[in-house]
């Protein structure tokens, strides 16, 4: 799942009332946590990856037809080969195709994601649990606002405390966003402390 809705599960699960099992670490993998108030070169990148997509003449004769409308308007192979995968067939119209998902709900829930701000969240977790924010060093999702807000939080929470538990900074060396494919042995060198941790405080 994305690195805001990690921070909203836990969130929500501090409410009273909640389902208990609140989870006692959080990874966000370059995710920014807090509000996004600038159109920067990330956001306008998705902006216009929806706009293409809302714009695409459903239904679709093949994948192809896909690509070549995504092609017309300056998109990688790559990245018409990964929408092309959330093709599928349209039960009113035998051979044909089209999108997986609702794109309109895509467009909703990417506008709030902007809006939703977990600064306060990570000041003050609930108690036992430790957020940890990771930023790959490649990354050009982190702007000073960001940064500013994540090094607030770490300070923060850098006391223990019996009502809160704690946030953590990592960066990533040599990954961009895609820390998984990108660096995948330095991000597993980064968890395995706090897995072991976490695995020692359970037993």
């Amino acid at each position: 799942m994305g690195g805001k809705t990690a921070l909203e599960i836990v969130k929500q699960l501090a409410y009273p009332g909640a389902p208990t099992g609140q989870p006692q670490q959080v990874w966000v993998l370059d995710a920014r946590p807090n509000a996004v108030h600038h159109i920067d070169k990330p956001t306008q990148e998705v902006q216009n990856v929806l706009a293409a997509v809302k714009s695409v003449q459903l239904p679709l004769a093949s994948r192809q037809a896909l690509y070549e409308q995504l092609a017309a308007k300056g998109f990688s192979t790559a990245l018409q080969q990964w929408l092309g995968s959330s093709l599928l067939a349209d039960p009113q119209h035998k051979g044909r195709l089209v999108w997986t998902f609702d794109v309109h709900g895509a467009q909703s829930m990417f506008d709030d994601y902007l809006r939703q701000d977990y600064s306060q969240l990570l000041r003050s977790p609930p108690r036992g649990v430790t957020l940890h924010i990771l930023r790959a060093l490649r990354s050009d999702r982190w702007d000073p606002e960001t940064m500013g807000a994540v090094r607030q939080a770490v300070a923060a929470t850098a006391q223990p405390a019996a009502v809160r538990g704690s946030t953590r900074y990592h960066e990533l060396p040599d990954a961009g966003h895609w820390v998984h494919t990108d660096n995948p042995k330095g991000l597993v060198q980064l968890m395995l402390p706090s897995l072991v941790e976490a695995a020692a405080g359970a037993a």
